[in-house]
Parts: C-alpha cells; structure tokens; sequence
C-alpha cells in the first residue's frame, strides 16, 4: 500500500495514566539493575522492554481510502501490530457522540474544563447498523470537519446519526400506520336467532 495516501489517526494511550507511570518505573528498575548489574543483563532489558510497554504503547486507525482498507493498529515505539481489513461499501459518514471513560484515582478530582464527551467519526451503513470507527475527537466541531474531508474522500455523504433502535422503530410504527388502514379484520355474522329476537 501507499504510505503517501495513507490516513493515520492516533487515538491515544492503551493504558490509563497510574499504569504508564508504573511502566516508567518498572523501566527505571531496569536500567538502574544494567547498571549496578545486580541481577544480571537479561534481568535488566526484561524489566525496561516489560515497563516501557505498559509507559509507550499506544492505539490508532490507519485508513487506506485508495484501496477501502482500515486497520486498527497498537503501536509499540513505531512497530504496529494489527491487520487491514476491507470495509463495507458504506456510503454515509457521521459524527457519534460518546462520553469519555472516568478518570481514576488522583484525576478524578482535577476540574481540567474539558468536555465529558468525545466524538466519534464513522463510516456508516443506511440503517446505521454497520459503522466502521475512522477516528475519535474531543470536540464536535473539529469532527464534523473530519467528517466532511472523509466525505470528500471516500465519496459518501455526511448525516446526522440516529441510533438503531429509532430507526427501526419509525419504521415499525410506518408498517403498523400502512396495516391500520386496510385492517382485514370482519365482524362477525350474526345468527337468524339473533336476528329474530
């Protein structure tokens, strides 16, 4: 594939903030034994390549629109694990909003003003069903700009999002409006007997 026509959207870090801290540590750890050799070389590189793995690596999308190929990829300092894949033949972008997983521990009580949500680029299908994830931001304004060069580039159109069970609904209440006026529903004949009382 072509690197040149390749989108690469960093999503962010794998693990949360207390791990990463804890990696850099276990690295520090590490290299303080290379150094001392306390326990001896391999004990060593284990501990830095084991805390620099919880400290550095990192998620994102890389998007192939040329070839319709997405890959969700995990990142280990620039060695990328993950397989493309061909996404469906969607023909409608939108923006989803989501809120954003809670802090833990110390973070929790830090008011940093962001918003408690972020919003999600997708590739959608018409019934809103099938979404293929293109990247994920932190305002609605910056993803529906995304949104629009996606747009551009894989020739779709950009929508409002609703979500499945609306969709089906309205169209549940559309069939039972259609059924209500043609009811085959009849009454039942009455009996002579009835009829002569």
């Amino acid at each position: 594939m072509n690197d040149l026509n390749i989108i690469n959207n960093r999503i962010g870090y794998l693990f949360n903030f207390p791990l990463r801290i804890g990696g850099y540590f276990v690295a520090a750890v590490g290299l303080a034994i290379l150094l001392t050799k306390g326990w001896g070389i391999v004990a060593g590189i284990i501990l830095i390549f084991a805390g620099l793995y919880f400290a550095a690596t990192h998620a994102g999308i890389l998007i192939d629109p040329a070839n319709k190929a997405v890959r969700h990829y995990t990142s280990y300092f620039g060695l990328r694990y993950g397989t493309w894949k061909e996404y469906p033949t969607y023909s409608h972008i939108c923006v989803i909003r989501r809120e954003k997983k809670k802090k833990r521990f110390f973070e929790e009580n830090e008011d940093t003003g962001e918003s408690p949500y972020q919003f999600e680029v997708c590739l959608v299908s018409r019934s809103f069903r099938g979404k293929v994830l293109l990247e994920i931001l932190n305002d609605r304004e910056s993803a529906e700009f995304r949104a629009s060069r996606y747009a551009e580039d894989m020739t779709a159109l950009v929508t409002e999002y609703v979500s499945p069970g609306k969709v089906s609904g309205e169209k549940s209440g559309k069939s039972q409006q259609r059924n209500h006026g043609h009811s085959r529903y009849k009454e039942p004949r009455k009996s002579r007997n009835n009829i002569d009382d």
